[in-house]
């Protein structure tokens, strides 16, 4: 899976429960959609818990599971989606957004 970080120091922000993200969808024409609107670490905490249990889902990195979670991976096997997620972030109690991380499209690699 190819995910861009574009900023490795807002994981543990986010785990403090120090920021606030969102995610816009880009599709290949460059349009653009609000996925999500505003979400926290209660937020996602509670998305996590209350999902079917998946054990895989516990041993990926917190980038791949938010990615998971929210719907931002592929649907089918080899069936890449036609939109890049980005996520992105602002410290709680501000306005400013900037980018966390992109989850790209991508084909699935059966051998790693």
């Amino acid at each position: 899976m190819h995910i861009d970080i574009h900023d490795e120091t807002i994981l543990e922000r986010f785990k403090q429960g120090e920021v606030v993200f969102k995610i816009i969808a880009t599709d290949n024409g460059d349009k653009t959609r609000q996925v999500h609107i505003v979400n926290d670490k209660h937020t996602f905490s509670q998305r996590l818990w209350t999902h079917k249990y998946t054990p895989l889902l516990f041993a990926v990195d917190l980038y791949t599971r938010l990615a998971y979670l929210y719907d931002c991976l592929n649907r089918e096997y080899n069936t890449p989606r036609t939109e890049r997620f980005t996520f992105w972030w602002r410290k709680v109690h501000t306005k400013e957004w900037s980018k966390w991380f992109t989850v790209n499209d991508y084909h699935e690699n059966i051998l790693v």
